[in-house]
C-alpha cells in the first residue's frame, strides 16, 4: 500500500477584477490508492487525527508547500503565497511555533508566504 501520494495545489484567484488575477493557492493532500484509487481525505484525515500521526502528514504539507513557494519565488521572481491547514490536534503541539519558524527560515520565507487555515 502506498503512502499518502503527494501535495497538490488549487490555484485561487481574485475576481474583484476585469480579469481574473491569480492570488494564491492552497496545499491539498492526496492518496491515490493502489487498488481503491483515490481515497477522500475526509476518509484517511480522521484516521490520522485519531492515531496521533497528523501532525506528521501535516508537516510533510507545510514544508512541501514551503519548497514550492520557494522554487516558484526564484522562477518567477515573485511569491505566491499558499494556504495550508493547521489540524486541531497540531493546536496542540507544544513546537508548533518553532516548526512553522524553521519552516520560513529554511526556506527564506516571509510569514505572509504560507497561510495558515485551521481545519
Amino acid at each position: 500500500m502506498k503512502p499518502v501520494e503527494g501535495v497538490f495545489f488549487q490555484p485561487k484567484f481574485d475576481i474583484r477584477r476585469d480579469k481574473p488575477v491569480l492570488s494564491s493557492a492552497e496545499a491539498l493532500v492526496r492518496w491515490d490508492h493502489p487498488e481503491f484509487g483515490m481515497i477522500s481525505p475526509g476518509v484517511f484525515i480522521p484516521l490520522l487525527e485519531e492515531n496521533g500521526l497528523i501532525l506528521e502528514l501535516d508537516e510533510f504539507v507545510w514544508r512541501e508547500a514551503a519548497f514550492r513557494i520557494r522554487d516558484w519565488k526564484d522562477r518567477f521572481g515573485f511569491s505566491i503565497p499558499v494556504s495550508v491547514n493547521v489540524s486541531r490536534n497540531d493546536m496542540l503541539a507544544p513546537n508548533l511555533k518553532s516548526i512553522f519558524l524553521d519552516i520560513l527560515a529554511s526556506y527564506q520565507l516571509a510569514a505572509q508566504d504560507l497561510i495558515l487555515s485551521r481545519i
